[in-house]
């Protein structure tokens, strides 16, 4: 039977995944994507689907989850982090350096610290239509973990920036040579689906395209809102093995 130590390693892989998979920036312009987000096996739970907004520009994103009422920042020209709770009009502002501490203990929860370097990246050469978009297959393969990707060329990014983004928050579960390598791929993802096996529990994470639109984007979404109050920002504890 599993103890609380191991559902909260799944809970992290499965709220980080989905946000690692869409990071992309626009060459000289803005990018506004909608998209589900669908996680099955999770904790014994039936299967839940849920809506993400992104917002991005060169140096700054925003990835809110409408249901949850919650929201965070990345302010890479800040390196800071906003982490925001809508419901009670709070937020947390975290150094790039404490967000990396507290991925690094999610890491050490997953056991993926010595894992990260090792990637299978293989593009399969199969084509689809998702949506609007024609589609190419990518499959990442890591110890633990699979990540089936649909990228379109339609949709154009800066891979520089998704390297900083990645390098930000990749934290240990993404080493420097795994981030080259996806940051290498041409194209946005418009479906991907990771499949995270822990001992006899298997949590995957669908992550599926809506819309897209390469509109400007008003820059005061990227900070948090004059009438939010700023509460501290605790570093989570891990629970001791066998909780």
């Amino acid at each position: 039977m599993l103890g609380l130590r191991n559902l909260k390693k799944a809970a992290f892989m499965v709220l980080l995944l989905p946000l690692v998979g869409a990071i992309a920036a626009p060459p000289g312009g803005d990018l506004y994507v909608e998209q589900k987000v669908t996680t099955s096996g999770m904790m014994g739970r039936p299967g839940t689907t849920s809506t993400q907004l992104l917002w991005m520009t060169k140096d700054m994103m925003r990835s809110e989850e409408p249901e949850q009422q919650r929201a965070i920042i990345f302010r890479l020209d800040k390196n800071l982090f906003y982490m925001l709770n809508m419901a009670d009009k709070t937020y947390q502002e975290v150094t790039s350096e404490d967000f990396k501490k507290m991925l690094s203990m999610g890491g050490a929860m997953l056991g993926r610290e010595e894992e990260a370097g090792e990637l299978n990246l293989t593009k399969t050469g199969k084509r689809q239509k998702i949506g609007q978009w024609d589609c190419y297959q990518v499959v990442m393969e890591q110890p633990n973990m699979k990540i089936d990707m649909w990228l379109t060329e339609e949709v154009t990014f800066d891979s520089t920036m998704f390297q900083k983004y990645m390098e930000a928050m990749g934290g240990p579960f993404f080493s420097k040579e795994v981030i080259e390598q996806w940051a290498a791929l041409k194209g946005y993802p418009i479906k991907s689906e990771t499949t995270f096996t822990m001992g006899t529990m298997k949590t995957t994470s669908t992550t599926m395209v809506t819309k897209v639109s390469q509109k400007s984007i008003a820059k005061d979404i990227f900070s948090p809102p004059p009438d939010y109050k700023k509460v501290p920002f605790e570093m989570p504890g891990i629970p001791p093995e066998g909780s």
